[in-house]
């Protein structure tokens, strides 16, 4: 493909799409043909009899809906949405997703992610189209700490997608005690800029999490293993705040907050089977069906004199004696 032509196709293509400015003139089309491939000084621009067959050919080849407007004296597309590439806006989303994804430019697993992204955009013609830096001067994005134990996430990944049994040691938090372990990994999970590998463990019959930062010696062994049938991606933390999981069933918690308090969890809510139950003119309460983990005590605790756990008495009382624990070390 005669590369000057497609750019000026791409040219047109986005100025069709151009919702602030609609119905280019074809001297306008002309004018903005020439400046992406020439510049706005040098004087040389494509002749109109050029345009003309560029819109001829993206009619013909891309069947493009693009029409003349007698009355607003410019083209534009009678058919909402199409494109014969990417838009502005998709383009732009991109590298908005490689921002958020730019916390993990540094690790083995993601290290060709820049390069990927610059592919995709020049497989689809509008690499020259460069996502403007000044952006990060309106949108700043969250920067994650460095995280430890990523370098594992290619081999786990790797052993997971080949059903290959693993072993590597680990070192608890508590107690610091290191102790090699054999597992069947399922799943990697991140929750709070953090990794953790999910598995079955045979000697236990039990599946286990461990966080990738107090992994050391990982390999990947030549043992297969088959997913245990107790296991379902979907259904794992299906009733879980954070990356905890129990043995414990479910329990319906409700939880009663201020009105200030309440906008924050209808914005996000705590866990998906969150519903709103009644509301007041100072409270609203909400009702959870949750397994009550130490992610989820710490959450409502974060929350602070806003809310009040109303039942089970049993978790009310788990709280009770975190909050009293905690007292104590302000007396």
């Amino acid at each position: 493909m005669d590369k000057k032509a497609a750019i000026r196709r791409q040219v047109i293509d986005r100025m069709m799409c151009n919702k602030y400015a609609p119905f280019p003139s074809k001297e306008a089309v002309r004018q903005e043909c020439a400046d992406r491939l020439y510049g706005s000084r040098t004087g040389k621009r494509p002749s109109i009899s050029t345009i003309e067959k560029d819109i001829k050919y993206m009619q013909d080849f891309y069947d493009a809906p693009l029409k003349w407007n007698a009355q607003e004296k410019g083209y534009h597309y009678t058919e909402n949405g199409f494109s014969i590439g990417l838009t502005d806006d998709e383009y732009e989303s991109i590298h908005m997703a490689s921002r958020v994804l730019d916390q993990f430019k540094d690790t083995e697993i993601f290290e060709d992610f820049d390069t990927v992204v610059e592919k995709l955009l020049e497989r689809v013609e509008l690499s020259q189209y460069k996502f403007n830096k000044d952006n990060r001067e309106y949108v700043q994005f969250e920067t994650a700490p460095l995280v430890l134990g990523t370098e594992h996430l290619s081999p786990a990944l790797s052993a997971i997608r080949n059903k290959q049994k693993i072993s590597f040691e680990y070192k608890k938090f508590n107690s610091g005690e290191v102790k090699t372990h054999f597992l069947d990994p399922y799943l990697l999970k991140e929750y709070r800029n953090r990794w953790y590998l999910i598995g079955y463990k045979e000697d236990s019959d039990y599946i286990y999490t461990f966080g990738l930062d107090r992994l050391s010696n990982l390999i990947v062994l030549r043992d297969k293993f088959s997913i245990s049938s107790r296991f379902n991606l979907y259904k794992f933390y299906q009733n879980n705040v954070g990356i905890t999981t129990s043995k414990e069933d479910p329990i319906k918690v409700l939880l009663e907050v201020s009105l200030n308090q309440s906008e924050y969890l209808i914005s996000q809510p705590l866990h998906m089977s969150q519903k709103e139950i009644s509301r007041t003119n100072e409270h609203v309460v909400f009702e959870l069906f949750v397994v009550a983990t130490y992610e989820l005590e710490s959450l409502i605790l974060g929350m602070g004199e806003d809310t009040r756990v109303l039942e089970p008495p049993l978790f009310v009382n788990r709280l009770k004696e975190r909050i009293s624990l905690l007292a104590k070390k302000y007396n």
